[in-house]
């Protein structure tokens, strides 16, 4: 393909030819050396591929007094352009597991909840129950964000406390962070709450107790070894022979003592029923008591116990 020299300024003039596969160069000449551009007008060139429109090639100022009058610029027709990079992955949605615990009423069969999604979806739910006064509990793995949890009671009255003493809670399963809760409401209880992207350490402590024939005499606190601070304590209790179980989520960077107490002295096992009492870190069980007198102690548990070891 050849061209120019021009008779009209400021024009567009087009050439097409068929070209064959392989490397061509294009060369552009200005007489004079100063290029098409930008002393004497706004001169340009481009080589594009007209069945799709794509430039390979452009240029419009080429004036160089050490390279001569003219200017190459060399392309290949034929060869696929370049696969531009896949783009990266999307990371997999991270998910906390979330917990909901329904304890029931004297007449579980009226009870039924969901949790509902950001888009209406319901992605957990429970109920009607056939059993009063236990507990149920149900686990998902939910992404960070905002869900709708919904609870309803048929006949009105809620769940706690006309009819027994049946309560709600959500709460994140793997540090025991207890989300929201409750028991007392007439129809439906609706909230929002949200799973967070980052609580912080926590360390999840349990309590499995079950009364003797005296709960009024037996109550119990997780303290700093260190300090003596109490950060949770329970009783004394009014159900004897009855199966309790508390989860706390401790702070990391403490270590800590349980104690338990009977006012009466005589402890939870085994002269006034068979009462016991378990507890245990992050699922690992710590120790259990029941045949004590006054007061039982834990051994010290927590992130920030100093193990001491005594030699000869």
């Amino acid at each position: 393909m050849t061209g120019g020299p021009y008779t009209q300024r400021s024009t567009t003039f087009p050439e097409t030819a068929c070209l064959s596969d392989g490397q061509h160069t294009f060369t552009i000449d200005d007489s004079y050396g100063d290029g098409i551009c930008c002393k004497h007008g706004k001169g340009a060139w481009s080589i594009v591929l007209a069945d799709s429109g794509l430039e390979i090639g452009s240029g419009r100022e080429f004036e160089n007094p050490f390279e001569g009058t003219d200017h190459t610029h060399t392309f290949m027709l034929g060869v696929p352009p370049p696969t531009p990079p896949p783009p990266p992955p999307t990371p997999p949605g991270s998910c906390t597991d979330v917990s909901v615990t329904i304890l029931t009423d004297n007449y579980p069969r009226e009870t039924t909840w969901s949790v509902k999604d950001a888009g209406g979806n319901n992605v957990m739910k429970g109920g009607p129950y056939s059993q009063s006064s236990q507990t149920f509990a149900e686990t998902a793995c939910l992404e960070v964000g905002q869900y709708a949890f919904i609870i309803d009671d048929s006949y009105g009255d809620g769940i706690c406390c006309q009819q027994g003493q049946g309560k709600w809670s959500i709460a994140l399963a793997d540090s025991c962070f207890e989300l929201e809760s409750g028991g007392s409401f007439n129809f439906k209880d609706e909230l929002t709450f949200e799973v967070p992207e980052n609580l912080g350490g926590s360390q999840c402590f349990r309590l499995d107790l079950l009364t003797d024939t005296f709960p009024g005499e037996t109550t119990w606190e997780v303290a700093s070894a260190n300090t003596g601070a109490v950060y949770v304590q329970g009783g004394p209790y009014n159900a004897s022979s009855k199966a309790y179980t508390e989860t706390v989520a401790l702070p990391v960077g403490d270590c800590y003592e349980f104690k338990i107490y009977d006012s009466w002295g005589d402890g939870i096992c085994c002269r006034e029923g068979n009462g016991g009492a378990e507890i245990s870190l992050n699922g690992a069980v710590i120790g259990s008591a029941g045949a004590f007198g006054r007061e039982w102690t834990s051994n010290k548990f927590g992130d920030a116990c100093v193990a001491i070891n005594f030699s000869q």
